[in-house]
């Protein structure tokens, strides 16, 4: 008896009634973690790093942050959750500058920029929500990309 009152209930919340919108649509979905230490080892050893994965605004804030080696992990594991939430697209020539994460109002937001201003564009994207964190460890981040069909 259960059972077909929740199909019903989640059949009828997923459509929109007679004259509404239908919300966001779910375009892709990525998710990943990094390793601080192994972020630490690239900004210690690999010239130019900082500079070719993060934009100004990044770099900016995170030299204010606590602990900067997090920080540019969970940003560089948010950089590929997005790539990840873009998968259908393509990636050529894509820059990790070209996308840029922050998080100064308190809500972390994705900014496009070049190339993955154009894969998103490709997908019909419009918007892409993200949420990271990160322990003294790992980071981790996911990413969902969504599209509005009835927005115009």
């Amino acid at each position: 008896i259960l059972v077909p009152f929740v199909k019903r209930l989640r059949t009828e919340r997923l459509r929109p009634r007679a004259g509404e919108v239908a919300s966001a649509m779910i375009v892709g979905v990525g998710i990943d973690l990094c390793s601080v230490e192994r972020m630490r080892r690239e900004l210690d050893h690999s010239d130019g790093f900082e500079t070719s994965a993060f934009t100004l605004v990044e770099i900016a804030s995170t030299r204010r942050h606590p602990h900067p080696d997090r920080r540019y992990a969970a940003l560089f594991a948010a950089k590929e959750a997005v790539v990840k939430a873009m998968a259908g697209a393509p990636a050529t020539g894509m820059l990790w500058r070209d996308i840029e994460v922050g998080d100064g109002d308190g809500t972390a937001h994705v900014t496009l920029r070049g190339r993955a201003l154009e894969a998103a564009s490709f997908l019909n994207i419009d918007h892409i929500h993200v949420s990271f964190t990160h322990t003294h460890e790992r980071a981790m981040a996911c990413a969902f990309a969504t599209s509005n069909p009835g927005a115009s």
